[in-house]
């Protein structure tokens, strides 16, 4: 369960520790959506320009801010930009107000105070949930304004030594799937105040969340250049050819990295396009002269758990990492393909250091090392 924004102070000020300028500005640069924090921000720059400043100094300006307005100014303030952050992603108060555990009147009360304070509407009343051109402003400020919150106070209890703070990963459909349930374990095992959000989608468009900043760590079987990002790899991989346990498939004679007649009379069930295991694919055929256009196409899938049901139920065989065999399936080896792949960590290289991040490379590496 999140800290709610008044513990989250409660704590901070408690550890007392050095943060980095970076960090505090950031979250001030955010901040200042809120009018009656802009005659202050003063207070803060001052602060943070002083290479001594600790947490309780930030907490104590904070907290003569709350004072001035109010003791429901600056928590109150994060909960109704949660609330109409969430409203939007969801798009649907309903939907919203259950992951929030509001009632939907009251969601609607924090929405309503959120405007007041801010003096616009920030949804259309025509029906939907739309928000207004104010709006948008305030859920890409507030949105990033909640990220630099967390990020602060998780800087904050790792300095503390106590890892903890939200940790959004984006995952390939193999790594998803396979790989990173037992790193996720392992991680809310050890480290309990640590927060995961998972989100599965292919490699090139997990790898685009990332540089769009919607999650910290791409967990990924491409390598991708990148100016901005950084890969480490994690988990080495092998493409194998499986089928349906009964069917009458044998590998090509001989040499099996050799280009064999066997493999263009073969039925195939291939993943699509653009997915890291058919990237890996075309490589692995380059590398003895054949190309996916030469194998005989049977069926194109998104996943590679259609593809294994479709080769268990006979409709052809089909190539997958060997790590997907790591469950019981109706199926058998017909082939090793030579193969140089890895599965890969990548993340905004100016946050190699970043204790999150850390974490989830150090545990992947003795899990999989």
């Amino acid at each position: 369960m999140p800290l709610s924004p008044l513990t989250r102070l409660a704590s901070m000020h408690s550890c007392a520790c050095s943060l980095s300028s970076r960090t505090h500005s950031r979250f001030l640069t955010n901040v200042q959506i809120l009018p009656h924090f802009s005659t202050k921000i003063g207070i803060f720059t001052k602060k943070i320009d002083s290479n001594a400043c600790r947490l309780s100094d930030v907490y104590t300006t904070i907290m003569i801010l709350v004072r001035k307005k109010g003791s429901d100014a600056f928590p109150m303030q994060l909960k109704r930009l949660q609330s109409f952050v969430n409203i939007v992603d969801r798009r649907s108060f309903t939907e919203a107000a259950g992951a929030l555990g509001l009632t939907p009147s009251a969601l609607s009360k924090q929405i309503k105070a959120l405007e007041d304070e801010l003096g616009l509407p920030l949804f259309h009343r025509t029906g939907g949930v739309e928000p207004t051109a104010a709006g948008r402003l305030v859920y890409e400020r507030g949105k990033a304004m909640l990220a630099e919150w967390d990020a602060l106070a998780a800087e904050c209890r790792s300095r503390a030594g106590v890892p903890s703070g939200k940790l959004r990963i984006g995952a390939s459909t193999v790594p998803a799937s396979y790989l990173l349930p037992a790193i996720a374990k392992r991680l809310i095992e050890r480290y309990p105040h640590v927060e995961l959000s998972v989100v599965e989608d292919g490699s090139d468009a997990v790898l685009s969340r990332l540089e769009q900043r919607h999650i910290d760590v791409a967990f990924v079987g491409v390598l991708r250049p990148s100016p901005v990002l950084q890969f480490v790899p994690v988990v080495p991989d092998t493409l194998v050819v499986v089928a349906a346990a009964d069917a009458v498939i044998e590998p090509p004679a001989g040499d099996s990295a050799g280009a064999s007649p066997e493999w263009t009379a073969l039925p195939f069930v291939l993943r699509e396009e653009g997915s890291g295991t058919r990237q890996a694919l075309d490589r692995a055929l380059a590398g003895i002269g054949l190309s996916a256009t030469d194998l005989m196409t049977a069926a194109v899938s998104s996943s590679t758990e259609s593809a294994m049901a479709l080769a268990e139920a006979g409709v052809g065989a089909t190539v997958v990492s060997r790590w997907a065999l790591s469950l019981p399936r109706a199926l058998r080896t017909v082939a090793e393909l030579p193969t140089d792949r890895s599965f890969y960590a990548a993340f905004e290289a100016t946050r190699a250091s970043d204790p999150m991040i850390r974490l989830f490379l150090d545990n992947a590496a003795e899990i999989y090392r």
